[in-house]
């Protein structure tokens, strides 16, 4: 999950909020409150990356309790790490899957 090249990760999300606000543009009309693609680009990408941040730590911190509970120790970067990609894709298809019209 991009442990080793955590710049590679990002590049991939930004290039999948680009083809998620090609899509949002094609299929919503946002009010006439965006109406530049790099604006709300801009915006969709920080969103996601700051709501599955927001996610990630709390998803770890409640693992981090249990762990504490059965004496595990857990590497905590690592899977605050992991949380926070798999957080990220599943977000990215989630506002995908909603804004898309079958």
């Amino acid at each position: 999950m991009f442990l080793k090249n955590k710049i590679l990760f990002f590049v991939l999300q930004f290039i999948f909020c680009m083809f998620l606000v090609y899509f949002i543009n094609q299929q919503i009309i946002l009010l006439g409150i965006f109406d530049n693609f790099i604006v709300e680009l801009i915006i969709i990408y920080i969103l996601i990356l700051f709501i599955s941040h927001l996610i990630s730590r709390i998803l770890t911190q409640i693992y981090g309790l249990l762990s504490k509970l059965i004496k595990h120790n857990i590497n905590k970067p690592f899977v605050l790490w992991l949380l926070f990609t798999i957080v990220c894709y599943a977000l990215t298809f989630l506002i995908f899957a909603v804004v898309i019209e079958y």
